[in-house]
This record gives structure tokens, sequence and C-alpha cells, in this order.
């Protein structure tokens, strides 16, 4: 991961306003946003209502093959950053954790990271693609300020490690494929990518902890990424799916 771009975000006036109706399912209503830096779905449980409190967010996912079949030897295309986060809005800090595809030339590049924005992303190893990801963003209150503890697990290698540190308030779950790099290179082709197992949990307003999906608060994001121009989709976001739990991540264009 190379640079990180804040992506916490309150529901604008300009969202395209849609309710989803999903077979078998509630329907939901969705906030449609096009972003130049991410692809994705976003939830501020306390939008309804201000006593619910986010807790953890959590995602699984398969790291997707990325094409660089076509790619000039010494060109570097943007890396597509898959994580879940939870940020502050109003401080701007985002707490995230996930893996990256990339290309080197023709070559492939797979990494894992985390980041306490605004601070730099660490590296934390390679993975593979094919490899199965578990990935976990959890809140603990302190007197000493907020704390944070960090997962992820490649189930496939067999390893899991965890970081620990601070950042701000717990108003907004993330799960997104974002642009990483300055936005001229090309976006590397990561073809379908697909969230599933996606949960928050929550404190409610009498206090007990409750597992959600993505769709239990009714207001969601979900955010298209777009060229800096605006003017073209580089990855569409589908629908989701599986009773709130799952979405797929399309790449369309390179820039």
């Amino acid at each position: 991961m190379k640079e990180s771009t804040s992506t916490t975000s309150a529901v604008t006036s300009t969202a395209t306003i849609v309710t989803s109706t999903v077979t078998n399912e509630s329907a939901y209503t969705v906030y449609k946003t096009n972003q130049t830096d991410l692809a994705g779905y976003e939830v501020v449980p306390s939008f309804a209502n201000s006593n619910y409190t986010l807790m953890s967010v959590s995602a699984s996912w398969i790291v997707t093959e990325v094409n660089c079949s076509g790619v000039p030897p010494n060109q570097e295309e943007d890396a597509a950053a898959m994580w879940v986060g939870i940020g502050d809005y109003k401080t701007n800090d985002l707490e995230q954790i996930g893996t990256g595809s990339a290309c080197i030339g023709t070559r492939p590049d797979y990494s894992a990271w985390y980041e306490f924005f605004p601070a730099i992303s660490i590296y934390i190893g390679t993975v593979n693609a094919g490899d199965v990801i578990d990935a976990r963003v959890s809140y603990t209150p302190s007197s000493g300020g907020a704390n944070f503890t960090l997962s992820l697990s490649d189930q496939t290698e067999g390893w899991s490690k965890n970081y620990s540190g601070s950042g701000g308030g717990t108003y907004v779950a993330d799960w997104a494929v974002e642009r990483q790099g300055n936005g001229i290179s090309p976006l590397a082709n990561f073809g379908v990518f697909n969230f599933t197992n996606c949960r928050m949990t929550v404190t409610d307003p009498s206090g007990a902890l409750l597992s959600t999906p993505i769709d239990y608060h009714d207001y969601v994001i979900q955010a298209t990424l777009v060229s800096k121009d605006y003017t073209r989709t580089l990855a569409s976001v589908s629908w989701l799916s599986q009773r709130g739990t799952a979405f797929a991540v399309t790449w369309e264009n390179s820039q």
C-alpha cells in the first residue's frame, strides 16, 4: 500500500437515494455516491439513532488474481487495496487493515498491510492470489482514549496477526476496494472481488451487543469508483446479497 486517503464521509445532499428490494430479503435504503478513491459500502450506525455505538467491523475475501498482461515492463499500475475499517469523519481518523493487489510490469504483486490513518500504512507481509483472508477492526473504550485492535488472518497460509493502537471515534464502518497510488497510473485489473461475511457489532440503546449485517441500520452508502474527472466508472459495486453480508466489486476501466 503506497499511500492512504481518508474515505470516511457523511451522507451528503448530492447523493442519489435508492431503495433496493432484495429477493427473499428486506428492503434497504441506499445513498449512491461517486468517489475518486474507492468503491464499496459504508454505514454510519448512529445516523438514524445516536444511541448505537459501533464496536467492530469484519469481512472475509479471497485475494483475486490481477491481470498484468500488456503492462509495460517499467510501469507500475496503481494497487487495488481491499480492506475493512472504522472511521471518524469528525477528526478524519481511520483504522483499517487489508490486502493489496498491483502490477509491477507484467508481474503481479500482493501484500498485506494495516494503517492508523493519518499515520502511514505498515506492510505486514505477502499474500498470494487465491488466499482466503479474514479481517477485523475492533474498538474497546478506554479512559486513556480510543483503543483499536486490527486483525488479519490468512487461512490458506495459516498465519494471523494483530496490531493495537489509538484512533478517533467510531462513527463509520467501511468495506472498500481503494485505489492506491497517485491516481495517474492505470488501476490494476483485479477482475471481480467479493466481500463475504461482512458484519459489524454495535451496542444498541439498551447497551446490548448486536452482530449486524451491512443493511441493518437501513441507511447505507454505496460508493462507485470513478475517474478523476468523474466521466468514467473504474469499479462498480453490486447490491448486497446473502442477507446483507456480501457484495462484489468489479473492475471496469484502468483510468
